[in-house]
């Protein structure tokens, strides 16, 4: 289901268990695998204030429609040629301020 939705997905999820995958690119994909990354016209950058929020964001999102008491086993893909590594911290902090004793 393709969807800027979070909300709109989790209602549609079928019941049953879940194996949650999270590339973090979704969040912010600076390199896009492209070492001239800062010459490009448009990309995916978005202050890090901005990433921290939708990663809570759609983590809230998981816990209020129930999945998270759902997922069998979580991945959590931090992409180092497309993710920042100066927001790895952060955005562990997010997930596991979020998503608690899944993400231990």
């Amino acid at each position: 289901m393709l969807t800027p939705d979070i909300s709109e997905w989790i209602e549609n999820l079928a019941s049953g268990p879940v194996l949650l995958h999270v590339d973090m690119d979704y969040f912010n994909n600076r390199f896009d695998g492209d070492g001239d990354w800062s010459e490009r016209a448009e990309r995916l950058d978005p202050p890090a204030e901005a990433v921290i929020a939708r990663i809570r964001s759609v983590a809230m999102a998981l816990r209020r429609g129930g999945v998270v008491d759902r997922i069998e086993d979580a991945i959590i893909a931090y992409s180092p040629g497309f993710f920042p590594s100066e927001l790895w911290d952060a955005a562990d902090r997010a997930l596991r301020g979020t998503l608690g004793e899944l993400y231990a």
